[in-house]
Order: structure tokens, then sequence, then C-alpha cells
């Protein structure tokens, strides 16, 4: 009697919603030029983000002040990374040393330092196009570029 493969729900589940996601997304921009389009993009990634405080917020309870960083061009178990504002310093120092640009280090310093981590959450986006520093508050659901 031939026993029948166990089906990974959640797996196939997550799988389903990425890419129904997607779809949507797509529909979504599709219409959309320009400005409008930024706009809708810049909400999209604010709300993605304000559902990632969770995960905020336990890093930062652990581990202590810092920002967490997505990278979606690389491969998918370094996608996501939560960096401590130690480490982010001798980030900026090895920056510096080979005289790179360090503005988004240097604010994600100073905002994490600052914040509440129950409150709020610090998130940088890395891809190849651009890096931006996210600063996110559901209870004012106000999202920043910093």
């Amino acid at each position: 009697m031939k026993k029948k493969p166990k089906v990974d729900r959640l797996n196939h589940r997550v799988k389903f919603m990425t890419n129904r996601r997607n779809q949507l997304l797509l529909k979504l921009f599709n219409n959309t030029t320009g400005e409008t389009e930024e706009k809708l993009l810049k909400l999209t990634i604010e709300q993605i983000l304000s559902d990632q405080l969770d995960y905020y917020r336990k890093f930062y309870s652990n581990e202590g002040p810092g920002v967490i960083v997505f990278r979606p061009d690389f491969p998918e178990k370094e996608q996501m990374q939560y960096i401590t504002v130690n480490k982010l310093i001798r980030i900026l120092e090895a920056a510096k040393e080979a005289q790179q640009d360090c503005e988004i280090i240097s604010k994600a310093i100073n905002i994490a330092e600052s914040i509440d981590g129950e409150k709020e959450g610090l998130f940088i986006i890395e891809d190849e196009k651009d890096t931006q520093l996210f600063r996110i508050n559901p209870e004012r659901m106000i999202g920043s570029i910093v």
C-alpha cells in the first residue's frame, strides 16, 4: 500500500500567497505611471515593513538597538539580517577607511539609538539600484524614507 506524500500546506500557502501578491501588485502598477507609481510603491513597501515590526521588536529585545536590512538580490538565506548598532559602527568605520558613502549608515546609527524599539522599527532596503532607510511607526502610520 502506497503512502500519500505529505504536503507542506504552510509552505504551499506561502508560495501561493507570494505569487498572488505579486500578481496583484503587477495589476496595480500596470496602469500607473510616474509620480503615482512611486507613491503606490512607497505605500506598499511601508505596509510590508509595518507587517515586519514583530520581528524587529524581537530582535530589538534580544540583541539591542539596530536595523533590519533587506537585500532582495541576495540568496534567500542572506536576504534579511539584523545589524546591531555596534556592528553598524564597525561598518561605518570600514566604509570611512574605504572612502565610501556613509550617509545611510550614519543616519541608521543615530535613529537606531534614539527610537523606542517597542513602538517603531528601522529598516534598510538595499538592492542593486538603491539603498533606502525606513523608519516605521504604526501608531502614527507614518513611514518615512529618511
